[in-house]
């Protein structure tokens, strides 16, 4: 591009990068519409659990994904020295901090089958992609990207599905760094946004070995949730469906302010005294922060729907799986959409809309105003 390598290899590199995306969102599109029929129907006809586990894996290694990921393997490192881009591919990313304490081996098949008494983070050499993650490992590095799996390889679609981080550096200097520090050690590996990781010491948060074990069989978010929180710390999240911040049911442009509205309400309040007075801008009024809370304890609502949106929303977790969490959200949309309206709130609508409509001189807001209509959207909003 422009006679610029360097130039050319970042462009190759965002298609790859997109590639990789579309290849992991139609691997994991296929693991939710096939794995749990196929465990269904394999078990039926008495298949051996280990061919069911991989069943998935080998449908989409005979798909044109297969060849794409690998040719998306061969290229990563060519793109990433052309274009002197970070060490680091994450192949199956997380977004939270992980820890666990570091350890070395030569291969990851000669840990199959193996269990890790404490949370483990593995410094690897070779990951053909065909292993299963031990027991106990959070997260795997890969010393190099000859030694790498590729994004469909079955390593990396379990890593992912269990929200393991799978990375390979490129950079023998560094692995070769974390290993003569911190082998043995706790750390903490953080997937950074510019697509780097690091790789730090981290205070060791219990030598109970006992809990070190059971942590290393819990769920991995469970786990490290546990790690990573201080003593007597709550892991319960409580919602808060009450406190209305003693808000005005309704409020006009001049009333606006950052503390009470979002940027969008504010911003056109903030602009329209600025235009000459040929440019108009759209008549409004805004339900404030609080406004939800203040009519879910209104009384034509406090003692049906409020109980019900507060029980389904203490189901909500930092360790709820995102398919509970998608249902408990379907939930308490529904209550939501149980609502009744207020009918003070209905009143200081009408009321803030004729003020607007008095200080521009004409009732636009007013009169497209439709009371069922403007309920039903303010629902659907919260």
């Amino acid at each position: 591009f422009n006679n610029d390598a360097v130039e050319s290899a970042l462009l190759l590199k965002a298609m790859v990068d997109r590639l990789s995306r579309c290849v992991g969102e139609q691997v994991d599109e296929f693991q939710t519409l096939m794995f749990k029929k196929a465990q269904h129907l394999g078990s039926a006809v008495s298949a051996p659990s280990q061919v069911l586990d991989i069943f998935v894996d080998e449908v989409l290694r005979g798909t044109a994904l297969f060849s794409v990921s690998l040719m998306l393997k061969r290229l990563e490192p060519i793109l990433r020295d052309i274009a002197k881009l970070p060490p680091w591919q994450l192949i199956a990313a997380v977004t939270r901090p992980i820890q666990g304490e570091l350890q070395v081996i030569p291969k990851m098949v000669h840990m199959q089958g193996k269990i890790f008494e404490t949370p483990t983070i593995l410094l690897s050499g070779a990951v053909s992609g065909e292993e299963e993650v031990p027991v106990g490992v959070q997260g795997v590095l890969v010393r190099d990207a000859a030694s790498a799996p590729d994004i469909l390889s079955h390593c990396a679609v379990r890593a992912r599905n269990a929200g393991i981080l799978l990375a390979t550096c490129f950079d023998p200097d560094i692995t070769t760094r974390i290993e003569a520090e911190l082998v043995g050690q706790w750390v903490e590996v953080r997937c950074n946004n510019d697509g780097t990781l690091s790789v730090e010491r981290a205070e060791r948060p219990s030598n109970d070995k006992k809990l070190m074990r059971k942590l290393s069989r819990t769920n991995i978010d469970v786990a490290q949730d546990h790690l990573q929180s201080s003593p007597g710390e709550t892991k319960l999240v409580n919602m808060n469906l009450t406190r209305d911040l003693k808000c005005s049911w309704c409020i006009t442009p001049d009333e606006m302010s950052d503390s009470v509205v979002g940027s969008k309400s504010l911003n056109l309040a903030l602009l329209a005294p600025k235009l000459p007075k040929e440019v108009r801008t759209p008549q409004a009024v805004a339900l404030p922060y609080g406004c939800l809370q203040k009519t879910l304890t209104h009384p034509e609502n406090a003692q049906i729907v409020l109980p019900k949106l507060q029980a389904c929303l203490e189901r909500l977790q930092p360790t709820t799986s995102n398919e509970r969490a998608a249902a408990i959200f379907e939930e308490a949309r529904q209550l939501i959409l149980q609502l009744a309206l207020p009918p003070e709130l209905g009143k200081a609508l009408k009321d803030s809309m004729q003020v607007v409509g008095g200080r521009d001189g004409e009732g636009r807001l007013s009169g497209l105003f439709n009371e069922s209509e403007a309920w039903e959207a303010t629902k659907q909003v919260w």
